[in-house]
């Protein structure tokens, strides 16, 4: 992914690294910093990445509501089912558990929802769960299941009836 940088933003960053290679604890480290100052000061841009420690892709408002609503409706799935008593057709048993992201297609899933979780607190059922899958087909189901959990009114999504369960899982 390219990076730009505005005159301003790297004027910012030159002095953070400048000071940081006056506070560097070491010849290493007081080197590193002044290759970015320079990098900054010249503009190399096909650099600026070198000075970035972290994936500079973020998740997307959509893939952040996504992830979201999926574990809001199988937060709910599981309430249904474990707390209601809520019966599972067996043709759709295998789609009442959540099984989590596919880990070689959607680790910003993944990561975003152990936030989520572990982080912001939400969704603490799934507080022991990894929320790493090997099906790459998850979202795709989930998008299906979604639909018919999203035309849902608000309070029959938090107390599913087994025929609106069922509607869910069938997706």
């Amino acid at each position: 992914m390219a990076i730009s940088l505005s005159p301003s933003e790297r004027l910012m960053l030159r002095n953070q690294y400048e000071i940081l290679s006056l506070l560097a604890p070491d010849s290493r480290s007081k080197d590193s910093h002044e290759i970015a100052i320079e990098i900054l000061e010249s503009g190399y841009e096909s650099h600026y990445s070198e000075l970035m420690s972290w994936p500079i892709e973020g998740l997307s408002l959509e893939d952040s509501r996504f992830v979201s609503d999926v574990l809001d409706m199988f937060d709910n799935v599981v309430k249904a089912v474990s707390e209601n008593g809520t019966d599972v057709p067996r043709e759709h048993k295998s789609h009442s558990e959540f099984k989590g992201f596919d880990r070689r297609c959607d680790g910003k899933f993944i990561d975003y929802a152990q936030f989520l979780v572990r982080k912001q607190r939400r969704f603490q059922r799934f507080k022991d769960f990894d929320f790493i899958s090997d099906s790459p087909v998850s979202i795709v189901k989930y998008r299906k299941m979604l639909d018919v959990f999203h035309t849902l009114p608000i309070t029959e999504q938090i107390n599913l009836s087994a025929s609106n369960l069922a509607k869910v899982l069938a997706a």
